[in-house]
């Protein structure tokens, strides 16, 4: 049953991944102006604790210096985003969104280092063939301007580094104390930040009240908030899995997030291209179908 709860998260991802490129292309022109799209997330984090507050269980019976640490990862949830949103308009979607396939290997080793959590050898090996063929799946080494630049390699690399951090004090605090407390004062966590970036970076605080007062407020801000609510549902659900699995597992799961990628490339393609394009060539089909069989083959190994 986990394995369904992990699903939703690369299921919601890969979605939230071509409207970031979307709204970063049509709404910000400067690397300085888009990061300011990641402050969303702890404003939205605020609105579902307030709601885990009033709704659900008691939420301050976490010990203090508990409650800070996963305030410090709703902070490193929201910091995660900015090399992210850095990244993006600096290369296709695709290829920025391959390197999130990092972070099973981040979360690997944190897992063992912190949680003592470990792999049998035929689920390493399941594992890293589900990384390569998740990779293969979006990057055609071939193709004429698809590498990756040292610059965006080190931004997402810094992006995944912080997502695992993430999960993995989500997951120690939780397994000793109660879910929704943890994830309380984790989007508290990631409230904070946000308000410590708009009132201490000057770019970021210019861009927000210029985006705010622009006459593209009304459609970006709504879109924005939806998806970072998106965003959050995600992070539970993936969260609530790491619970019930070793989180190396978890993380195999979600990284079949590019099948997710590819497919909503391919029905924007076909219905909404304005919206977003997949290369739908022969060669591009058989490449990406050959990468899934990739894929299937790694999960069968990971859970047989």
């Amino acid at each position: 049953m986990w394995y369904l709860y992990a699903l939703l998260g690369p299921a919601i991802w890969a979605f939230l991944n071509h409207l970031d490129k979307y709204l970063l292309g049509r709404f910000f022109g400067t690397d300085a102006e888009g990061p300011v799209l990641a402050v969303f997330t702890g404003f939205a984090g605020v609105i579902v604790a307030m709601a885990i507050l009033l709704f659900g269980p008691p939420v301050f019976t976490l010990a203090p210096w508990r409650a800070i640490a996963v305030m410090g990862a709703g902070m490193l949830l929201v910091a995660s985003y900015i090399p992210y949103m850095i990244a993006m308009p600096r290369d296709e979607a695709s290829i920025v969104a391959s390197l999130y396939r990092l972070t099973p290997l981040f979360v690997f080793v944190l897992s063992y280092v912190v949680l003592g959590e470990g792999l049998e050898p035929k689920q390493i090996i399941g594992g890293v063939v589900t990384i390569v063929g998740s990779i293969s799946l979006i990057v055609d080494p071939g193709r004429r301007g698809n590498s990756i630049s040292f610059a965006t390699f080190a931004l997402m690399c810094a992006a995944c580094f912080m997502s695992a951090c993430v999960v993995v004090v989500f997951k120690f605090v939780a397994l000793r104390e109660s879910f929704w407390s943890s994830a309380f004062w984790e989007f508290i966590g990631a409230g904070v930040f946000s308000t410590a970036l708009i009132g201490g970076i000057p770019s970021y605080r210019r861009a927000l009240f210029t985006l705010l007062w622009s006459r593209d407020a009304y459609v970006l801000v709504p879109v924005t908030f939806s998806g970072e609510a998106l965003n959050l549902l995600a992070n539970l659900a993936v969260g609530f899995a790491s619970l019930m699995a070793p989180l190396a597992l978890v993380s195999i799961v979600t990284g079949l997030h590019p099948i997710f990628l590819l497919l909503y490339g391919v029905l924007f393609t076909l219905f909404l291209p304005s919206f977003g394009r997949e290369r739908l060539t022969r060669h591009d089909i058989s490449r990406k179908a050959a990468a899934i069989c990739v894929m299937c083959a790694g999960i069968v190994i990971t859970f047989t």
